[in-house]
């Protein structure tokens, strides 16, 4: 056989491989675009909330909680302490957990859209997917004191920043020796982008009230936001209901298919 035909007959098998990879990936997310939630009881909510192309096209995660009168907080996870570059080295350190408090008005226009009001949102400003389930009264305020612990690192980190600028000499030496031992106190959250990051935190919140998500965290969790979606979408059972928020631009489209 000559070498031009080799090559023809490799450039076809690799073809066919690229078709038989779209397809399967069109056949494993045509299950993952809506399912009504089930779960009857509580007249709050809780939201896992997807922003597809978020954080250089792994996708970023965030939670959101809505009350009785239909306003929501969300919750959103990000590395505080190191920079992105020091993060994908696999730096640990202290994040940051941003609170954002939306009206009715502005909930609507979220699960609608999938765009937040304008405002400093930053990888919170558009989502593209959600993934919910109703709770009661009770189960939201577990979940927001499960996030109070978050935010009280990161704001319990920056005042000892911010004090070390006010001060020189040996008090400036011993906040910075206050500052790399904040870490290791027990019961801090620490950020890792690969193993503790924005989904993760989010998860966690949600196994706080749910022993089905808890589970998932234990045995079946995925690395990146965008796999965990899918991958909750089609494990957890349906008092979980999954939604798209708005239209998906080409860029996510290409994303929700290849990452």
């Amino acid at each position: 056989m000559s070498k031009g035909k080799r090559a023809g007959r490799f450039l076809i098998l690799i073809f066919l491989g690229i078709c038989a990879f779209l397809i399967y990936r069109l056949i494993s997310r045509s299950g993952t675009s809506y399912r009504e939630c089930r779960s009857e009881h509580g007249l709050c909510g809780i939201y896992y909330l997807l922003n597809v192309d978020g954080m250089k096209g792994l996708g970023h995660a965030a939670l959101m909680l809505t009350d009785e009168q239909g306003e929501g907080r969300i919750f959103s996870y990000n590395g505080m302490q190191y920079n992105l570059a020091q993060c994908l080295l696999g730096k640990e350190g202290i994040g940051k957990m941003k609170e954002f408090f939306l009206d009715r008005e502005g909930v609507e226009e979220l699960l609608d859209t999938g765009n937040l009001p304008a405002g400093e949102y930053e990888e919170c400003s558009n989502f593209d997917r959600a993934l919910w389930r109703k709770i009661s009264r009770e189960q939201y305020e577990i979940v927001v004191q499960a996030a109070e612990v978050y935010i009280a690192a990161g704001e319990d980190f920056e005042r000892l920043y911010a004090a070390l600028y006010e001060r020189s000499g040996e008090e400036a030496e011993k906040l910075w020796k206050q500052i790399e031992d904040f870490p290791k106190r027990e019961g801090i959250p620490l950020y890792q982008i690969y193993t503790h990051n924005c989904d993760t935190a989010a998860r966690e919140l949600m196994g706080a009230i749910d022993d089905e998500v808890s589970g998932y965290n234990e045995s079946a969790a995925k690395l990146t936001p965008n796999g965990n979606y899918r991958n909750m979408c089609r494990k957890l059972g349906d008092t979980w209901g999954f939604r798209r928020l708005g239209e998906d631009t080409f860029k996510e489209t290409l994303l929700n298919y290849l990452m």
